[in-house]
């Protein structure tokens, strides 16, 4: 189900935007090991640099054709889109848009 991988890598990818905008370092790297009791912060910008992976490997998910892709398994779940990959792939495109502006040097800013 590659859409259904790139719903979820998105959602994964505004998550940790989010929280490295607030925090700044947090866990990635062993964030899911689960033999661990004490992590390692990884910094702001590997948590950048994921978030960008993320987001481009969701666009590429969303768009692929082969496999099981259908918009109605998608949207029996999806209360956000309805399973409309397009909108999916343009929220992709704007959270990537957001995360390359933390590289913009701007004097407002």
């Amino acid at each position: 189900r590659w859409d259904v991988l790139g719903v979820g890598q998105i959602i994964k990818a505004w998550g940790w935007q989010n929280l490295a905008d607030v925090h700044g370092e947090l866990v990635i790297k062993e964030a899911f090991d689960q033999t661990k009791f004490s992590f390692n912060y990884d910094s702001q910008e590997f948590a950048y640099e994921e978030v960008r992976r993320l987001l481009n490997e969701a666009v590429t998910n969303l768009a692929r054709t082969d496999g099981a892709v259908d918009q109605a398994f998608l949207a029996r779940t999806d209360r956000v889109y309805g399973g409309d990959r397009a909108k999916w792939t343009k929220l992709a495109y704007g959270l990537l848009a957001l995360n390359l502006n933390h590289y913009s040097n701007k004097a407002s800013y």
